[in-house]
């Protein structure tokens, strides 16, 4: 379960929810501490403009009405803003782990002895320079690997080749 929630993917769409939670509760709040006076306000200007026709009793229940489904709109849309944050969530965070994949596979190469091995920049500046260390790590250990089969081959040949002292 915690190396769930460790994940990158993971924290990436909790932030997401959070932040949709977030601004959910406070159109919720909001709508339900505003909508009274402005839906009753409507409904008195209506009423005067009924006339004699308008009793209160139908005044209260239309009010009652039009707040009931000002709260179903607004908790259908707040589900809405969830989802769509889940998919949301879901899309940029595969969208940002896939050059982490790639150059975490570059790196698994690399430590397996690909040292021609080669990241290509991706997008972010934060990525882009850590592709450009996993290069610069891959150019050095090609290099240093390089240098080590000349010594070796160098050492063995010398190894190999008899030694002549003059004789006196």
């Amino acid at each position: 379960m915690s190396k769930t929630v460790n994940s990158l993917r993971t924290r990436l769409i909790l932030s997401h929810l959070a932040v949709v939670t977030v601004g959910a509760v406070t159109l919720l709040v909001t709508a339900n501490r505003l909508a009274p006076s402005f839906v009753h306000r409507h409904v008195q200007s209506m009423g005067m403009m009924a006339g004699s026709m308008a009793d209160p009793g139908m005044i209260a229940d239309l009010e009652r009405g039009a707040l009931s489904g000002v709260d179903q709109a607004l908790l259908v849309a707040s589900a809405a803003a969830v989802v769509t944050a889940v998919v949301a969530a879901v899309l940029a965070s595969g969208r940002m782990l896939r050059p982490i994949t790639a150059i975490r596979s570059a790196t698994r190469r690399l430590a397996a002895g690909s040292y021609s091995e080669r990241v290509p920049p991706p997008g972010l500046r934060e990525l882009a320079g850590l592709a450009e260390d996993v290069n610069t790590l891959a150019s050095t250990l090609g290099q240093t690997e390089e240098r080590r089969t000349r010594l070796v081959a160098e050492v063995a040949h010398e190894l190999r080749t008899p030694s002549t002292i003059p004789s006196t």
